[in-house]
């Protein structure tokens, strides 16, 4: 019988009681949050955690040698998105230091590891990519000792999702039952190729109608300013004078002098910050100035500008002063052949003036291949019979500017149109409410 540790998160209390006691799999710990405590023990569960308590704050000896515990340490302390994630979680307001987090990240490490020695699972499951402190490091140290990490991982298209095996080289278990939405595809087919206005997506829309097609509002400060509780109150004013000359400093630095110019374009849509779909999914480039410089730096080999635009939520909603700033602008600025462009440039216009466009996991990579244009997507997704959009890395890059900028390349809008409706076999649709699927997340446990 296989031995699973489960991370449920967000999947609901009531699916998981379906499921938890299946005789197919040795549930040796469930890792859970404080407040869903009451939930297991009224319905008896055992080998629960607390993800606080038992990874961070105590420090059970367990048969470790201190060799494999060092060595598991340095694994997990040299990847760049461990102190990213860290210092999001345990620096808050600016109150600890980076050296105070590498205590915490310590701690993580050594309980991990004892836990791990201890149940020794075959698999541990997560809701989703691990990308918070206490699942992230418990994720690598599993990686370390060479238990299978799997999780539901993102597809091309927002809604449907695929179980996934690993962090960096991702594979999508195949096999269980599908969920379909052919209705909805046909849908994303056809606005693809319209106006973005009716392509946004929902949760774009919702802040763009909110504001009025404004990026700041004295209205929508004000309900962020109150949303975290009274307590929060003087450090989100702070935060709401940084996002303001933040926002004003990036419309200073806009230049749009590269329309008409004659020259080839890449396009740079620049992602919300934090989230995970970022950090940790974009590895290294989860720090978006180096995918910015390092294509500026090549531009002047094949003769184009690189043009970013900035993600409207960065301003529209919640501002992060950690994960933005005017500084990065202005190195944007300053770099050779590259533009800051207007916010209020719409993604298909500058999709339709590229000759690639650029993203680390957004959906703008599908828009763009149903716009004749190609994609790169500097991340660890598995993408696999879709002709046009490049996992990209400094290994490749430069190979695939041959293909796009010497060769040429021509996007079969039909076949991608096609891989869309093969998608449908081989993945799950997402519930909103819950931002995953229980579907994927039980084959993700269940399958070999």
């Amino acid at each position: 019988m296989k031995k699973v540790i489960i991370f449920p998160g967000l999947v609901p209390l009531e699916a998981l009681e379906e499921f938890l006691e299946n005789e197919k799999v040795d549930l040796k710990r469930i890792i859970i949050k404080k407040k869903l405590l009451g939930f297991y023990k009224r319905h008896k569960m055992s080998e629960l955690l607390l993800a606080k308590e038992s990874l961070l704050t105590t420090s059970d000896k367990g048969d470790l040698h201190y060799q494999d515990y060092t060595a598991a340490y340095e694994s997990v302390i040299s990847d760049a998105r461990t102190f990213f994630i860290a210092d999001r979680h345990f620096r808050k307001y600016g109150l600890n230091s980076s050296f105070n987090v590498s205590s915490m990240i310590e701690s993580l490490v050594y309980n991990s590891l004892n836990i791990l020695v201890k149940d020794r699972p075959e698999v541990v499951v997560f809701q989703a990519t691990p990308h918070g402190a206490y699942t992230w490091v418990f994720a690598k140290v599993c990686e370390f000792l060479n238990i299978k990490v799997r999780f539901v991982g993102d597809s091309l298209v927002h809604w449907k999702v695929h179980p996934v095996e690993g962090i960096d080289e991702q594979q999508v278990i195949k096999g269980g039952e599908a969920e379909f939405s052919f209705k909805k595809m046909e849908e994303l087919i056809n606005k693809s190729k319209g106006e973005y206005l009716d392509a946004m997506p929902s949760y774009e829309k919702e802040r763009y109608n909110k504001n009025k097609g404004k990026y700041l509002t004295l209205r929508n400060e004000l309900s962020l300013i109150f949303s975290k509780g009274f307590k929060h109150i003087p450090f989100q004013i702070i935060q709401s004078m940084i996002k303001f000359n933040t926002y004003r400093c990036y419309n200073k630095l806009v230049n749009n002098s590269f329309l008409g110019n004659g020259r080839k374009k890449i396009i740079v849509f620049m992602h919300y910050q934090p989230e995970r779909t970022s950090i940790p999914e974009g590895g290294i480039y989860g720090q978006q100035l180096v995918i910015i410089r390092l294509l500026s730096m090549i531009s002047k080999k094949y003769g184009f500008d690189v043009v970013v635009k900035e993600h409207p939520s960065m301003f529209r909603n919640h501002f992060d002063p950690d994960f933005r700033s005017r500084y990065d602008y202005k190195a944007i600025s300053m770099m050779d052949n590259t533009y800051l462009t207007s916010l209020s440039m719409d993604s298909f216009s500058l999709i339709d003036i590229s000759s690639l466009i650029v993203t680390i996991t957004g959906t703008v990579a599908l828009e763009a291949l149903m716009r004749g244009k190609p994609a790169l997507m500097f991340c660890n997704r598995e993408i696999t019979g879709l002709d046009g959009v490049y996992n990209a890395n400094a290994d490749n890059v430069g190979s695939i500017m041959d293909r796009v900028f010497v060769d040429g390349i021509d996007i079969d809008v039909e076949g991608v149109k096609k891989y869309l409706m093969e998608l449908e076999s081989m993945s799950f649709l997402r519930q909103n409410e819950t931002n995953t699927s229980i579907n994927a997340y039980k084959h993700a446990i269940y399958a070999n």
